[in-house]
């Protein structure tokens, strides 16, 4: 057999097998796919057209559209687009899964092609990238026949922090727990977390440790204590001060360390306090100096003597003085009556601090031991000295002077009636 006879031959063989070929332009999608052809099963395309937002939150709901394309010249119905969706996704409450797009004509595509849209929820604390979504086209009833293909979402997440403190106010030179709540309120698993913090002018320090701490893990809406001793510089001035937290923590997906900065307030308070010391007294008039000797202006300053064992307050009880600066005094004075030798007596100072709010601070006055003369009164009302208390050393002294002096007016009175005898002789 020549060359000439073979293309002869295999010229007739084609033109008998383009008819039969040609027959196949009668078959539906359906029985394309069951051909298992992937020339076939290529005539559709199931494409991601966008998603809002781009990139998807972790934590948060998102939305994305898929294209249902069919570059072949064959058009059939009923078709139902459905998406599968697995971790890090999940299904929205009251979102569909599925959508019915009905018949998909020949050469729909481009502009042409199917848009169907969903919903879905990215779980919380996955770290981002790019993750896909399975896509289902089947015709109704015939769900294991038909069209598989994923589709990818890139997803990002939010490093997000909130950190509430336990105490907002703080006394100079006071060492005081400070214990800061972090927590977790962002979108992604936090590991390796520095936690540090400081104050403008360091008006606030930690005692007995760093202002760094370490947190190993902190996943999505948990909380943490970072507990510290701290104290106050006694040289600053009372105020509202700035306190300033950072976090730093790896960032393992992206290779790289993320921080996370914060600010707060605190005040910083001066101890109010008083001196009162006893001055004078004048018979029953007692006065006492108050000092102000705390970091503060003291408003509406009283002084008051309560009610107590061994004193009896004949006057007034109480004394305004107004408004003391600090390191200011003035005097106080009471008509007091002791009622036993006491050695020390019970003071009140009231005042109104800088937040307005009413306080008391009492004190103990010590007296000095010859500032009361003790007098009893007697069964008939009159005044005498106390018996058991009285001092007679000085009786002999006085017994003598008497004698002395009547023996002085005895011979003096007698030399002048001798003198007179001797006149009348």
């Amino acid at each position: 057999m020549n060359i000439r006879r073979i293309i002869t031959l295999m010229s007739v063989l084609l033109i008998f097998t383009i008819p039969a070929y040609a027959e196949t332009s009668d078959y539906t999608y359906e029985d394309l796919a069951k051909f298992n052809d992937p020339e076939v099963v290529q005539l559709i395309n199931l494409n991601l057209v966008n998603q809002n937002p781009d990139p998807a939150l972790a934590g948060d709901v998102f939305e994305f559209r898929i294209s249902v394309e069919n570059i072949g010249g064959l058009s059939d119905g009923n078709y139902i687009v459905e998406i599968n969706p697995k971790y890090p996704f999940e299904a929205v409450p009251g979102e569909s899964l599925t959508s019915k797009i009905g018949i998909i004509a020949d050469y729909q595509d481009g502009k042409d092609a199917i848009i169907t849209k969903f919903k879905l929820k990215v779980a919380k604390g996955v770290y981002a990238g790019d993750y896909p979504v399975e896509v289902l086209l089947y015709k109704v009833g015939e769900e294991d026949t038909g069209l598989k293909e994923e589709v990818y979402i890139t997803v990002a997440n939010k490093e997000a922090t909130e950190v509430e403190l336990n105490k907002k106010e703080f006394n100079a030179g006071e060492i005081t727990e400070l214990v800061f709540t972090v927590k977790n309120v962002g979108s992604a698993n936090l590991k390796d977390v520095l936690f540090s913090w400081n104050t403008n002018d360091d008006v606030l320090l930690p005692v007995g440790s760093t202002n760094s701490k370490y947190i190993q893990e902190l996943d999505v809406g948990q909380s943490t204590d970072v507990k510290y001793y701290v104290s106050s510089n006694t040289e600053s001035d009372p105020g509202l001060y700035q306190l300033n937290i950072n976090m730093t923590f790896n960032d393992y997906k992206n290779g790289s360390e993320e921080s996370v900065y914060s600010t707060a307030g605190i005040i910083l308070t001066g101890n109010t306090d008083f001196e009162v010391v006893y001055s004078e007294n004048q018979g029953d008039s007692y006065s006492f100096s108050v000092s102000n000797t705390g970091k503060l202006e003291a408003d509406s300053v009283s002084v008051s003597i309560p009610k107590q064992e061994g004193w009896t307050i004949t006057g007034p009880d109480t004394m305004v003085i107004g408004n003391l600066l600090q390191g200011d005094y003035t005097y106080a004075s009471f008509e007091l009556s002791p009622n036993e030798n006491n050695e020390n007596i019970t003071v009140n100072v009231k005042y109104t601090d800088d937040k307005g709010v009413r306080q008391t601070i009492e004190k103990v006055v010590n007296l000095p031991s010859n500032s009361i003369s003790i007098m009893d009164m007697d069964m008939d009302g009159t005044v005498g000295v106390n018996a058991d208390s009285a001092d007679y050393g000085f009786v002999p002294f006085v017994i003598i002077g008497i004698l002395i002096v009547g023996g002085v007016a005895y011979y003096i009175i007698r030399k002048r009636k001798n003198s007179k005898n001797k006149l009348d002789i």
